[in-house]
Order: C-alpha cells, then sequence, then structure tokens
C-alpha cells in the first residue's frame, strides 16, 4: 500500500491548474501629480520621481478613488486627453476633483524639457492571489509589492509589453507615466499563478503515509 501512495504522490504532483489572463479590476487608491516641464529623465517611472514631484510647489498633486480596471487608452491628435477623459477610456469611476480631472494629461516635448507629464500611482485596496501580469503600455511602468520593485520598463518608451512575475500576494502598485502626448496607454492583464491541482491529494497522502508507517510500526513492535 505504502508503495502504491508514492506511485500516486508522484503523478499527482504532475498536475498542475490552468488560468486565463483577465483584466484587472478592483477598487484602487490613486495618487497622481501632474507636472509642466518634464523633460526624459523626469519622466521616467520611478518613485523617486514621484515622491519628489508629488506635493511640490508648482505641480497639481491629487489623492482620490477609482473603482473599476486598469484598462485605459486615449489617442488625440492634438493632445487634448485630460486627466478625466484618460480614466473615461478604461469605463470605471473615478473620485477626482474637477480642477485636476480637467487638466491635460499630456503634451511634447521630452527633448526641450516643455512636456506636460502626469504620474499615477495605483495602490489596489483588495487582496489578490499570487499572479503574474502582462502590461500594455507607452511611457513608463513600474510595479511594486509591499513598497519594493518586482519589475516594469522606466520609459519613456512606445507602445510595447512588459510582463512581470513574482508577485506573491501582498500590498500591489502600479506606477504609470502618462508623457510627451498621446497614445497613452496602459493596460493591465493579470493571471492568477496556479496552485498545483496535485496540493490536495499531496497533503492527503502524507497522512495516508504518516498512517501507513506508524500502522507497521507498532505491527514490529507486536
Amino acid at each position: 500500500m505504502l508503495k502504491q501512495i508514492k506511485v500516486a504522490l508522484t503523478a499527482t504532483i504532475l498536475l498542475t491548474g490552468t488560468a486565463a489572463a483577465a483584466p484587472l479590476s478592483g477598487l484602487f487608491d490613486v495618487q497622481a501629480v501632474n507636472v509642466i516641464g518634464s523633460n526624459y529623465t523626469g519622466s521616467q517611472a520611478s518613485i523617486t520621481n514621484f515622491t519628489a514631484l508629488f506635493g511640490a510647489d508648482g505641480n497639481a498633486s491629487a489623492s482620490f478613488a477609482y473603482l473599476g480596471a486598469l484598462d485605459f487608452q486615449t489617442n488625440t491628435p492634438d493632445n487634448s486627453t485630460t486627466v478625466a477623459s484618460w480614466f473615461q477610456s478604461g469605463g470605471g469611476e473615478m473620485s477626482a476633483d474637477t480642477e485636476f480631472s480637467a487638466r491635460q494629461l499630456s503634451s511634447p516635448d521630452i527633448t526641450t524639457g516643455t512636456a506636460t507629464t502626469t504620474f499615477f500611482l495605483f495602490t489596489l485596496l483588495q487582496t489578490l492571489e499570487a499572479s503574474e501580469f502582462s502590461v500594455r503600455h507607452d511611457d513608463g511602468m513600474t510595479v511594486y509589492e509591499n513598497g519594493s520593485l518586482i519589475g516594469g520598463f522606466l520609459g519613456p518608451n512606445d507602445v510595447r509589453t512588459t510582463n512581470i512575475d513574482g508577485y506573491a500576494g501582498g500590498v500591489l502598485q502600479f506606477l504609470y507615466v502618462a508623457t510627451n502626448g498621446d497614445p497613452s496607454v496602459f493596460k493591465v492583464d493579470v493571471t492568477a499563478v496556479p496552485v498545483p491541482a496535485a496540493l490536495p491529494l499531496l497533503a492527503t497522502g502524507l497522512g495516508l503515509v504518516g498512517y501507513v508507517a506508524r500502522r507497521r510500526r507498532r505491527a514490529l513492535r507486536n
């Protein structure tokens, strides 16, 4: 019987579950800062940049809630996209005040240090299991777990896809930067890291192994 249990465990350990990617949706705390007169380095998606700019004199800063999917995309030829219209492209609800919502999202030119740049730090206010992320974005995007960087692309850049793995279920944050004019793309797809389907069976099997071993020891003593 012990041999049969070991064979069953070996077989079940090889089984893995599967999960499909879906847009990351939920309730987010958002901290945002709109900056006029940015250059290339100052428009990179780093916490250092964000911390230095948020709340600084001359910048428009805001904190608000967003409920919905991280799935935003705008492309106005005249760069007339506002913070509000960018959020509306995602189909969710935001609570930013009218003044900040009406600000221009981004405009050229980072090469001359005259760009309009908006930083968004999204903090998910709900729990999320261990996951992997596929992020389609223009300009910079970085991802943090419990305050530590786990991946991203500093930018500024053209539209690209960046994959993030290693997220284990802690406090999740995304820093996205819109700069140098549209397109302004930020779309996050999430895939739960599948728990091996064998784990419940493995736990049961280990319990059976221990039970059989104890039975055999008692039988030898009698």
